[in-house]
């Protein structure tokens, strides 16, 4: 009694002066088809471990969120969480243990945005989060110290208690520009100098960094050169 979606493929059948005397319909299911179209459209969008937006459509859903914040004269922020020393975790106890702090993660940070909000699994341990509709950077700075704060409560992993912290790096527009990679790139950079400082910090993008990053760059590359 439900409904299915076919192919229906019809042929005649003729008799020996060319006559049609039948046609026979063949009907081919489709179920199996879109289900696999429906997990292609799936794996292209979504992180297959924590479900949360991949890379791609995290871009996508930025990109959104500036369009809407141009529109009505507001901004956006971009946060860049990533945990810090996450390798010990896998080498220690392995890779599923890694992926269920991975998933626990993932659970707690979704429990800290509001509707609205995107959070992401931009990499391996590395979360990201495009607030919409900012009002004031100190929302920014609120959402960003409880993240830190739920990190913060232990993890039980395999038998084992772990504590882990984060590192994060803040963008906000249009202060730091108006375009998503622009945006993505000054987080990443505020989220290296929070690694910089001693971890389990964050840290806003400052012109600043992008300048001593630039010096750092050039001095390196020139004592290469002299050497």
């Amino acid at each position: 009694g439900s409904l299915r979606d076919a192919w229906l493929s019809l042929s005649c059948v003729r008799e020996a002066a060319g006559a049609i005397s039948h046609y026979v319909g063949l009907f081919s299911g489709l179920s199996e088809r879109q289900a696999a179209a429906g997990r292609i459209q799936y794996l292209s969008s979504y992180d297959t471990l924590t479900a949360l937006p991949n890379r791609n459509l995290f871009g996508d859903r930025l990109e959104q969120a500036l369009l809407t914040a141009r529109r009505f004269d507001r901004g956006t922020a971009v946060i860049l969480l990533d945990l810090d020393r996450f390798s010990l975790v896998n080498e220690t106890l392995g890779p599923p243990a890694g992926d269920e702090v991975l998933l626990e993660v993932a659970r707690r940070m979704k429990l800290q945005v509001r509707e609205g909000d995107t959070v992401g699994r931009r990499a391996g341990n590395e979360f990201g989060f495009v607030m919409a509709n900012l009002g004031h950077e100190h929302d920014a700075l609120a959402l960003a110290q409880r993240m830190l704060d739920a990190i913060a409560v232990p993890f039980n992993v395999a038998g084992q208690t772990l504590v882990i912290t984060a590192s994060i790096g803040i963008s906000v527009s249009p202060k730091n520009g108006d375009a998503g990679e622009a945006m993505l790139k000054c987080a990443d950079t505020a989220l290296h100098r929070a690694k910089q400082a001693g971890r389990n910090i964050f840290r806003f993008y400052s012109p600043e960094m992008d300048a001593d990053a630039s010096r750092r760059l050039g001095l390196e590359t020139a004592l290469r050169d002299a050497l």
